[in-house]
């Protein structure tokens, strides 16, 4: 079994899923803009002096709105706010093997070479280990964002149901 190679692929695996996390943002960002959009529509209905229908339908609309809110921030904190972990550069990993056969000579190249491929595992697995939970993180606050979002919806279409109905019953 070819260990540093499964360390590595568990990095580039965290990797690969940070930026499905990041591509499946997308959709719930459309969906706040189509939202927002459709309760500033119903939001430029009200009139003044303000009826009690016009207060209803700004409560519902401001309800949608908080939600689209607590959408947004959660959703912020998913595309930003997350630093990942990646191995030292080539040239570091080169110094340092460097540092490491100029350290025990050149009579025992091969302990030098174990020696930096241990290091060189312990950098992948620190790095998988690192960006595995914050992809969990990432991955909880967009499961979180979509909750919220339900909420969004579900107090929108309700906005918009009420739009329809006074428009339609005054």
């Amino acid at each position: 079994m070819d260990v540093t190679g499964y360390f590595k692929e568990l990095h580039i695996y965290e990797l690969d899923r940070r930026d499905k996390i990041l591509g499946s943002v997308s959709l719930p960002y459309g969906l706040v803009l189509i939202i927002s959009g459709a309760m500033y529509g119903i939001l430029q209905k009200t009139e003044t002096p303000l009826a009690v229908h016009h207060c209803t339908l700004i409560a519902l609309t401001s309800l949608t709105f908080l939600f689209l809110a607590i959408v947004v921030a959660k959703l912020f904190r998913v595309t930003f706010g997350t630093a990942y972990a990646y191995p030292a550069s080539a040239a570091q990993l080169a110094d340092y093997l460097d540092s490491l056969k100029a350290h025990y000579q050149e009579q025992d190249s091969e302990k030098a070479e174990a020696r930096f491929l241990d290091f060189l595992n312990s950098e992948h697995i620190r790095c998988a280990e690192h960006n595995a939970i914050a992809n969990d993180r990432r991955a909880s606050r967009l499961n979180q964002s979509s909750k919220w979002l339900l909420f969004a919806i579900f107090s929108g279409t309700v906005s918009a149901v009420a739009d329809v109905y006074f428009t339609i019953f005054g």
